[in-house]
């Protein structure tokens, strides 16, 4: 059932919603990253949440030729993926977070 809400909301949105949907999935990837820098301890309900984030993000950006609505999401997902870096047990995660992370890099090209 989340598979199937996730690709039907995340791809299925208008301008408006898209838009909503960026600003609710940055809130909460903030909200994981604060909780983890006043704890420096990832809980495994907050790397469940995190995942679950990370892959509405990664379905933000599929088959979208313009991601520039989607640049506050650079900040959480850059944090993230310093935070994967940082310890040879959290590189898992990268195959996460470069998905979401690389069409945005790649949009600032342009």
């Amino acid at each position: 059932i989340w598979q199937t809400m996730k690709n039907n909301v995340a791809k299925g949105v208008d301008k408006k919603g898209r838009k909503k949907l960026i600003q609710w999935t940055t809130k909460n990837l903030m909200e994981i990253a604060e909780n983890y820098k006043n704890s420096s301890n990832l809980r495994e309900d907050e790397v469940a949440k995190l995942g679950s984030h990370l892959e509405i993000a990664q379905l933000l950006f599929v088959d979208q030729a313009d991601n520039s609505d989607c640049y506050e999401l650079l900040k959480p997902l850059l944090f993230w993926l310093n935070f994967t870096m940082r310890d040879k047990e959290r590189f898992g995660l990268f195959d996460k977070l470069w998905p979401c992370t690389s069409p945005l890099l790649r949009d600032m090209e342009r």
